[in-house]
């Protein structure tokens, strides 16, 4: 695999996503990457009427807790399901090298290692993907 230069991680909030989110930015320090951090606002989301506004400013906060410049992280909504926006997202201009995913998000099924998301992810992404898992200690909510 080739050193990163432009990762995309999905983000929708939960602990699995700030996990995500943490390591793809370690990533990014480590190898000078862009990132781009994605939510994706499905149906589901909008039929929840979740709110999703506190996101970026949630975002910067963990940014501004990193040791990567503000500058190479951007924030983005993106209307569809979260597969087909990450996806999507793998083939943009400029494309991104590497996806990085929590185990779960928001719509976690006790008893599986793996939510539909990441393992739709892993299964169709034309780049690697990292899949994040929650750390010991953390609590999903």
């Amino acid at each position: 695999m080739k050193r990163p230069s432009r990762i995309v991680v999905g983000y929708d909030g939960s602990p699995h996503a700030d996990g995500a989110l943490d390591f793809a930015l370690m990533m990014a320090d480590s190898c000078g990457a862009e990132v781009l951090v994605l939510h994706a606002t499905g149906l589901l989301e909008r039929f929840e009427h979740r709110d999703v506004t506190h996101l970026p400013d949630q975002v910067a906060a963990r940014v501004a807790a990193s040791r990567v410049p503000s500058a190479r992280v951007h924030f983005a909504f993106d209307d569809g399901d979260p597969c087909t926006t990450l996806l999507r997202a793998a083939e943009l201009d400029p494309p991104a090298d590497l996806l990085v995913v929590g185990t779960r998000g928001h719509a976690t099924h006790s008893g599986r290692l793996l939510g539909s998301t990441s393992l739709e992810v892993a299964e169709h992404a034309p780049v690697p993907v990292i899949i994040v898992p929650l750390e010991e200690g953390s609590t999903a909510a």
